[in-house]
């Protein structure tokens, strides 16, 4: 793979822009890739971005991060990033938010299978 110059991250942020009101994930997933080949924050994702694109708010992104469903770790300054890997754990933890609704489980019982999912238990996973 060949280093993107300033002028090709240029370019491809452009490009995002102008594809943002037909398709907006498209848009981020240039972003994000031309973040994680050039940007300071390699592959890592602000609170907002990450509720843009798994389709939530950024209140729901924070609260996940803090109950540990979803990684993320604090920046200097106090703010969230979100590792781009993460992802896709949290597109799992919409599936299983869904079931909650279905099989009307509790939180707890949606705890509960996702620390079993993950080989610990529910005391370990509120400490990880």
């Amino acid at each position: 793979m060949t280093d993107l110059t300033a002028n090709d991250a240029a370019e491809l942020k452009a490009a995002a822009d102008e594809i943002r009101d037909i398709h907006p994930k498209a848009a981020l997933w240039l972003e994000y890739g031309v973040r994680k080949l050039v940007g300071p924050a390699r592959g890592n994702l602000t609170t907002r971005e990450a509720a843009e694109f798994l389709g939530v708010t950024p209140q729901t992104v924070r609260n996940w991060v803090d109950r540990g469903w979803l990684e993320g770790t604090r920046h200097r300054l106090g703010r969230r990033q979100i590792p781009i890997e993460a992802l896709s754990a949290a597109i799992e933890m919409r599936a299983a938010q869904r079931r909650i609704v279905r099989e009307h489980l509790t939180e707890s019982d949606l705890d509960a299978r996702l620390a079993e999912a993950r080989g610990v238990t529910v005391a370990d996973a509120g400490h990880s």
